[in-house]
C-alpha cells in the first residue's frame, strides 16, 4: 500500500498578452494505491485527486477577434487507474490497463462545468504475445494489442463543446532474436492500427467557431 501528496507550482508565460500578467498555475494531487507481485504476475491499482487552479486558458475578444490568453479559475481531475501484466504460463504472457478520469473546470465565468479538453473519461488496453523459443536457434515472438480511448472533446473558448468519437485500434507485432556469433540478432515486424480505423489523438479549438 502506498499513498502520497504533491504541490505544484508553475509559471504561465504569453508574448504579448493584453490582459496583462497572469498569476503562476498552483495544485494540490494525492494518490492512495496498491502494489501487487506473485506468480510472475504485477499488478497496481491507484485512485488519484488533482485540483489545481490558475490553469493557462485562452478567450477570443469579442472586438477585435484576437485569441488572448488568461487564466482559469479551478480545475479538476480526479479517477484511478488499474494494470495488470505479467507471465500467464506456457510461454504466454500479456497486460491489461484501464483508466477512469474525470476532469471538469469547476471554477471559470465561461468554462465551468465543461470537461477539460483532450481528456478522455475511459482508456484502456490490452495485449497478448506467444513465445516459441529455438526456433532456427533463436526465440520467435507474436503478439496482438488493442487501444480503446473513449469520447473526449475540444472546446472553442466560449463554453461550447465537441465532441471526437470513441476508438478502438488494433496492432500487431513479430519479432525474432538469436546469437549470432559475438552478435545479438532481433528483428521486429510491427503492424500498426490493423484495420485501418479512423481515431484521433489530438484537437485544436477554434475561437471563431459559433
Amino acid at each position: 500500500l502506498y499513498s502520497s501528496y504533491t504541490e505544484s507550482f508553475r509559471p504561465n508565460t504569453s508574448i504579448a498578452n493584453a490582459i496583462g500578467d497572469l498569476p503562476p498555475e498552483e495544485g494540490k494531487s494525492w494518490e492512495l494505491g496498491t502494489k501487487w507481485q506473485g506468480n510472475g504476475l504485477t499488478s497496481t491499482l491507484a485512485l488519484f485527486d488533482i485540483d489545481k487552479k490558475n490553469v493557462l486558458t485562452s478567450e477570443t475578444d469579442t472586438t477585435t477577434g484576437d485569441t488572448l490568453y488568461r487564466v482559469a479559475g479551478r480545475v479538476r481531475s480526479r479517477g484511478l487507474e488499474a494494470e495488470l501484466n505479467g507471465d500467464l504460463g506456457e510461454n504466454w504472457s500479456g497486460y491489461g490497463s484501464y483508466a477512469y478520469t474525470d476532469a471538469e473546470v469547476l471554477e471559470d465565468p465561461l468554462l465551468a462545468g465543461t470537461p477539460v479538453d483532450g481528456v478522455a473519461k475511459h482508456m484502456a488496453s490490452l495485449g497478448l504475445i506467444h513465445q516459441w523459443v529455438q526456433v532456427l536457434g533463436g526465440n520467435l515472438r507474436a503478439g496482438a494489442y488493442s487501444r480503446y480511448t473513449g469520447t473526449w472533446y475540444i472546446g472553442n473558448t466560449k463554453g461550447t463543446m465537441y465532441a471526437l468519437p470513441a476508438s478502438m485500434v488494433y496492432d500487431s507485432m513479430v519479432a525474432y532474436d538469436r546469437k549470432l556469433g559475438a552478435y545479438d540478432l532481433k528483428v521486429q515486424f510491427n503492424l500498426k492500427n490493423m484495420f485501418d480505423k479512423t481515431y484521433y489523438t489530438s484537437g485544436v479549438s477554434n475561437a471563431n467557431a459559433p
